[in-house]
């Protein structure tokens, strides 16, 4: 359960994998930045832009793969790797691997 999270942690990032939105649960306003495994920068939100609480970005855009999502609050940076989820297209329909 995310509240359990939230004791434990000052942040929670779910679902993972993620599909079209990713949340970000906070206890303060943050900065947020998403990388890919090369180092490229993919999306950044602004602490201005957040809110201390649940932050849903949208991250549909973003292909299927590997990034890692970079939270900055007071000059510290936690990193978590989070998985955008595949998708198999097959005759029958898409379908999440």
């Amino acid at each position: 359960d995310v509240r359990d999270l939230m004791r434990t942690a000052d942040i929670a990032i779910y679902p993972v994998p993620m599909d079209d939105e990713v949340n970000i649960l906070t206890k303060s306003k943050v900065s947020i930045r998403i990388y890919d495994l090369q180092g490229k920068l993919i999306k950044h939100i602004r602490e201005k832009q957040t809110i201390k609480g649940l932050n849903t970005l949208n991250v549909k855009y973003i292909p299927s793969g590997l990034y890692n999502i970079s939270i900055t609050h007071d000059n510290k940076t936690i990193t978590k790797q989070v998985v955008k989820r595949w998708w198999i297209i097959l005759k029958t329909g898409y379908y999440k691997l």
